[in-house]
């Protein structure tokens, strides 16, 4: 079997709004926005994103060969 990749780590943290984004949308009487993320959190989601797919496609492969 292939190994498991090491994938990158996207904490807690990085996915909570900034406190000042959540200050003005309800100053300005919006609903609170779910779609905030750190900075780096979107690159990391897509790194991971990508090594799952590669490692999906390698265990396809393998089941294909021994199946």
């Amino acid at each position: 079997m292939p190994e498991r990749p090491a994938l990158p780590v996207v904490t807690a943290a990085e996915f909570a709004c900034h406190p000042e984004v959540d200050a003005v949308l309800r100053e300005l009487e919006l609903p609170p926005y779910d779609g905030c993320l750190a900075a780096g959190a979107y690159e990391a989601l897509a790194t991971r994103d990508a090594m799952l797919q590669a490692h999906i496609r390698r265990l396809e492969a393998v089941l294909r060969t021994t199946h």
